[in-house]
């Protein structure tokens, strides 16, 4: 793979399937996931590759205008596919704090 893509410019056809869902737990508390499965076939086997996308994300309201979150994510690619690095996994995060006007 090249430059943590799948394959540019040796791609043939690309399918994405994806599945995900929310669970308000209270009123203050939301959970989320989502999953995503790539599956890449190029125009040679170098260009074949599948990629795993995983993220989950938790909301805590603090009032109606203000609420906190934390997402992580990883990332898992497979079959030669990698990012520029030559890794072919990542964890993510992500923690903040959102307020309407």
């Amino acid at each position: 793979g090249t430059n943590g893509t799948f394959a540019l410019g040796n791609v043939e056809h690309r399918d994405m399937i994806s599945v995900g869902g929310g669970y308000q737990i209270t009123p203050q508390f939301n959970l989320g996931a989502h999953y995503w499965l790539t599956k890449q076939t190029g125009k040679t086997t170098a260009g074949d590759g599948k990629g795993h996308f995983f993220a989950v994300v938790a909301d805590y309201a603090l009032s109606k205008r203000t609420d906190v979150y934390l997402e992580i994510d990883k990332t898992r690619f497979k079959d030669g596919v990698t990012f520029s690095n030559g890794a072919t996994s990542r964890v993510g995060t992500m923690v903040g704090v959102r307020h309407r006007f």
